[in-house]
């Protein structure tokens, strides 16, 4: 308990923190008691008035004590307590309305005011009770108001969290709705539903300061994992953009650069531009992109396996093209620019140069090396076409690949040129059917045919068969393969500007390194003049070959000028003029062979019985016969040159056993037998021109067996060696030195046993001249002395 002043400075008790008044003073006595009655009858008006003004006091008071103070000083107890009742009756109708809403307490509180108005009704009297009673009524009633107080807070924050719920009601479904999309990846519709939380949040949210911190704690988290879950599917895309390709072509890498492919970088980029965090992003797909491109630059197997290098090209395209898709689609986000996507490629460029240059030189072969060039030059035309990316690097790879190519393919030529030379007999080819000639003048894959260039027709249906044709089985697999090796050297490098100079010097390095070698070895080793002359054939067929391979070569040429000769002629022609010399000694051997079988018995032979010729004669004349025919192969002008040498040789031998120094002299039996041989031979010449060849000794042998033999005397003052004479290829020396060794016996000469000398080779005599002699002996020496005289008045003058 405490003790206070009221505001008439009497002094009040407070108990439990309620303010209290003192004890009422002690009862009146009785006679005190009746006047008090009295008095009180006689002012009831005023009291009541005193009464109300009282309790009009009290109610608008803070401090009770002077208002009950006042009512015990005037003796209004029951007035008061009668004002008391009516205001505590209208307070409780009050206090019941409001309390019958809210609190069941406060019904208690009227029980209780209603159980101190019947105990103040009751004990009258009793203020100190009473004041007593008040002060715990009070309290009680201080207690109920202030719970009162409470319940109306409590109506009031309800009322306000209802409103609140009903604003942000909205909102919140809208954090819920956009967890939810976050979560199953619907990321445009996340981002939907963020800006209607945003737009949400700024007019309905904002006035409740609790739920907008609750929505700006959630909100900048759920933008987080949106972006998570963005970033997570890119990082996917990545991944996919390392798995193998199903057929690891460039067709391939085309489908990965297309715009259904590349949607998960659309969808980031929309995402974190939507987000506000596109330079987040840019620096994210720089970063991840640069280092998946060192990644795809390595490769993961040895390049010169066509597989591997297909697949690795394959892969780059593919990042690549996809760059260059993102910059040309994203051009207004500035993910990519053009100079930062060359920049890439500049930086991948050398590595990528390198690794492609060594698969190229690593190719073991020529289709091995087509392919990798093949395979380089598709992913050059798809980057350059596609997308723009300057390839100059690579196109001067391309350029330098030719050199090896022709490697390559000279290298193959040689070895297949080598088994078909191997494998051929040089024999004329002879084709019985239309499926011989095919399967010699086609290729195996019917883009060659020597029929055009070799027989002259197009189809193996327009030949005459069965036919032999003068070249062996080697020369049309020579042309066909000559013909591949141009079609391919074209085929590999038609669009450089190299293969002008290419074409022309691979084709002269192939016939000079390979045909003509191969040639030539046939004729520096022994050799059969059949097979000289094959290969003189060919050599003489290829050469006309080579016009329809230079021509080949102008139809294949960039430029419109003609292709410049082919040094491949000049080797050509050597082994040609190096053949026919061959050829021309093998059978000036057979002739030297044939010519020493001629055994001319000088003096004292037998005179010839019958107009038959030597036995060597037919010999000579049946190999000439064969000859000329195998010779006709290689040309008709080379059979009459091989012709003209045979019969100039022939009559220089016969004519050097006359005029030669191993014949001392010879008689007429000698002379007549080498003019019936004479004979024969030109029998067989007829009226070729090759007969000059025998004119000469035939001119001889007719002044020397002239008949009668005093005719000879006559031709002392003919003219000899002057065209258009009758002996216009006789030589006065020549005459003089056959004239002065005949000698011609009166009597047969006895038979001289049988010579064995060789070619041209005859059997000399050192006996002195007989001292007999016939009128023909007579006769020539006669002639001889004369043409000395001739010539020594020839010579004087």
């Amino acid at each position: 308990m405490r003790r206070g002043r009221s505001r008439s400075g009497a002094t009040t008790a407070y108990v439990g923190g309620a303010e209290r008044s003192p004890p009422p003073p002690p009862p009146l006595p009785a006679s005190a008691a009746t006047a008090t009655a009295t008095a009180t009858a006689s002012e009831t008006g005023v009291a009541y008035d005193l009464t109300s003004s009282i309790l009009a006091s009290l109610i608008d008071s803070d401090d009770v004590v002077p208002p009950l103070k006042a009512v015990f000083e005037n003796a209004l107890v029951a007035p008061f307590a009668a004002a008391l009742d009516a205001f505590i009756a209208s307070a409780d109708a009050q206090v019941q309305a409001v309390c019958d809403a809210h609190f069941a307490a406060f019904t208690g509180s009227l029980d209780e005011l209603l159980r101190i108005r019947d105990l103040a009704s009751a004990v009258g009297g009793r203020l100190a009770t009473v004041e007593d009673d008040l002060d715990q009524v009070g309290e009680t009633l201080l207690a109920d108001a202030t719970r009162l107080v409470a319940a109306r807070s409590a109506r009031l924050n309800m009322e306000h969290a209802r409103a609140a719920l009903s604003a942000v009601q909205g909102a919140l479904r809208l954090v819920v709705a956009l967890e939810r999309s976050v979560c199953s990846g619907a990321f445009y519709n996340a981002l939907t539903t963020l800006h209607q939380l945003e737009a949400v949040h700024a007019s309905r949210v904002a006035p409740f300061p609790p739920v907008a911190a609750i929505l700006d704690a959630h909100v900048p988290r759920l933008k987080d994992a949106l972006a998570a879950a963005a970033l997570a599917v890119f990082t996917d895309w990545l991944e996919a953009q390392l798995a193998p390709l199903d057929d690891a072509a460039l067709a391939a890498a085309a489908r990965l650069s297309s715009t259904d492919a590349l949607a998960p970088v659309y969808k980031c980029v929309y995402i974190f531009a939507r987000l506000g965090r596109a330079a987040h992003f840019r620096s994210v797909y720089r970063d991840m992109r640069s280092k998946q491109c060192a990644v795809v630059l390595a490769p993961s197997a040895s390049l010169a396996c066509p597989p591997a290098l297909r697949a690795y090209l394959a892969r780059l395209a593919a990042f690549f093209l996809v760059e260059d898709k993102v910059m040309a689609t994203t051009a207004g986000t500035g993910l990519i620019s053009k100079g930062e996507r060359d920049a890439e490629w500049d930086a991948a460029l050398p590595t990528l140069t390198s690794l492609l240059e060594r698969a190229v030189r690593a190719a073991r072969s020529r289709a091995e090396l087509a392919t990798t060039v093949t395979e380089l030059r598709a992913f050059i035309a798809l980057l350059e076409g596609s997308a723009g990316y300057r390839c100059g690097a690579l196109r001067a790879l391309d350029a330098t690949s030719l050199s090896l190519y022709v490697t390559h393919a000279k290298t193959e030529l040689k070895t297949e040129l080598d088994s078909v030379f191997a494998a051929d007999t040089w024999d004329s080819l002879v084709i019985a059917t239309p499926a011989d000639a095919a399967a010699v003048f086609v290729s195996a894959d019917g883009a060659h045919s020597a029929l055009p260039v070799l027989v002259g027709v197009n189809s193996p249906d327009e030949l005459d068969l069965p036919k032999t044709l003068p070249f062996t089985r080697s020369l049309p697999a020579l042309v066909l393969a000559l013909s591949a090796f141009v079609s391919q050297l074209h085929a590999f490098g038609a669009h450089l500007d190299a293969i002008d100079d290419a074409l022309t010097a691979g084709l002269d390095d192939v016939l000079i390194n390979v045909v003509e070698p191969a040639f030539a070895a046939v004729v520096a080793t022994p050799a059969s003049v059949f097979q000289l002359l094959s290969v003189a054939v060919n050599t003489t067929e290829l050469v006309n070959v080579l016009d329809a391979l230079v021509a080949d070569i102008g139809s294949h040429t960039r430029s419109s000028s003609t292709p410049r000769e082919l040094a491949a002629r000049h080797a050509l022609a050597s082994t040609l003029a190096a053949t026919e010399d061959a050829i021309h000694a093998a059978v000036g051997a057979k002739i030297d062979m044939i010519l020493s079988l001629a055994d001319y018995v000088w003096v004292g032979g037998p005179h010839p019985t019958s107009d038959q010729p030597s036995s060597y004669v037919p010999d000579l004349i049946a190999y000439l016969e064969t000859m000329v025919d195998s010779v006709a192969r290689v040309g008709r002008h080379f059979a009459l040159a091989l012709e003209t040498r045979v019969f100039k040789r022939v009559a220089a031998d016969l004519l050097g056993g006359l005029i030669g120094s191993q014949a001392t002299s010879f008689d007429a039996a000698l002379l007549a037998t080498m003019a019936v041989d004479v004979a024969a031979l030109q029998a067989y010449l007829g009226d070729s021109p090759l007969a000059y060849c025998l004119a000469p000794l035939q001119q001889i042998l007719d002044v020397v067996l002239v008949e009668p033999p005093s005719a000879m005397l006559a031709l002392a003052d003919q003219p000899l060696g002057v065209p258009g004479s009758r002996y216009d290829q006789l030589d006065a020396t020549m005459l003089v030195t056959v004239l002065s060794r005949f000698v011609d016996p009166p009597s047969a000469a006895a038979a001289a046993p049988p010579s064995s000398s060789r070619l041209a080779i005859f059997k000399s005599k050192s006996k002195a001249k007989a001292k007999a002699r016939s009128p023909r002996a007579a006769a020539a020496d006669a002639l001889c002395k004369a043409l000395r005289k001739r010539l020594k008045a020839s010579r004087t003058k």
